[in-house]
């Protein structure tokens, strides 16, 4: 098949980032999911399932999708990935779909039973599982699925590798004008002229404060940002052949670990014999750079 253009491509995103049931979401209640009396519980997530899969119903006949489907490397990693959400067929539609509900009613039951859990209706960590049920968390295959889509668009229709090396570039010239312009701004702050003058020409009686409450927080950041290492930060620092498959490999390595927890670097290797890539990566190659992801992603968040 022909790879899709980039008008197929801008459409596919739209539809899979609506393909979800989060307005569902207000339905959903700790004590359906405490108790030993299971139906209201089963009976939401059986909505749910069908709300969800009616939305993906209609990705399966987008053109993006199709080409995808088309693609053994594609349907053979989406299947690793996420095995017990794609049934193998039609027949076992049914079986696939109480199974689903099954699973899924036992792990939010179990989970609101524990001891650890925090008082019903206050636990942050029950709605991230509905979240996921509701295909809208980072954890999502429909995340997955848009991150895969975005990231093909990105190879064969944007120059976003060039893009970033120049940002990286510039990086530290734009940090420091930014400082110095904060800086300006809290110096204006402190000179009554200019604030009389600036409260005198809003005719608004809801005025516009010179600064805010974050003002100092975001210079703050700022001047932090001066001491980054830009490795952590730009995932390529050069352009060569290369260029546009590493940064695929980047962005699929954040989104099979915000997915299943790893960046599965053979999962990846296979998504490059989608159609269209110019250029293979060998295994030791991606598991490098996937091991160079997870210690920029540390350094950045102060862990190592």
């Amino acid at each position: 098949m022909t790879i899709p253009t980039e008008e197929e491509f801008d459409k596919s995103v739209k539809l899979i980032e609506s393909a979800h049931a989060e307005y569902l979401k207000p339905a959903f209640k700790v004590d359906y999911f405490s108790g030993e009396d299971s139906v209201v519980a089963k009976d939401l997530l059986t909505l749910a399932y069908h709300a969800t899969d009616i939305a993906m119903h209609r990705v399966d006949e987008d053109k993006v999708y199709s080409w995808l489907m088309s693609q053994p490397a594609f349907v053979r990693v989406r299947d690793r990935m996420f095995p017990l959400v794609h049934r193998s067929s039609e027949t076992d539609a049914e079986a696939h779909r109480h199974r689903m509900i099954q699973s899924r009613y036992d792990a939010l039951h179990k989970f609101v039973s524990s001891s650890g859990f925090g008082p019903k209706g206050t636990d942050s960590r029950f709605y991230r599982r509905v979240d996921s049920i509701l295909g809208i968390s980072e954890s999502s295959p429909r995340r997955w699925l848009l991150t895969v889509v975005l990231s093909l668009r990105q190879y064969h229709y944007l120059d976003t590798a060039s893009k970033i090396v120049e940002e990286r570039r510039q990086f530290f010239s734009k940090i420091k004008e930014g400082i110095s312009g904060m800086e300006a701004m809290s110096a204006l702050s402190r000179d009554n002229g200019v604030k009389l003058g600036f409260s005198a020409m809003q005719k608004s009686r809801n005025v516009i404060p010179l600064l805010d409450e974050r003002f100092d927080d975001r210079l703050m950041l700022l001047r932090s940002l001066l001491v980054t290492d830009l490795d952590s930060i730009y995932p390529i620092a050069r352009l060569d052949g290369t260029a546009r498959e590493r940064l695929f490999v980047t962005n699929m390595a954040h989104a099979n670990r915000r997915a299943t927890g790893k960046h599965r670097p053979s999962e990846i290797g296979a998504l490059l014999e989608i159609e269209g890539f110019k250029n293979q990566m060998d295994d030791r190659s991606i598991e490098r750079q996937c091991a160079a992801v997870h210690k920029r992603w540390r350094q950045l968040i102060g862990l190592s």
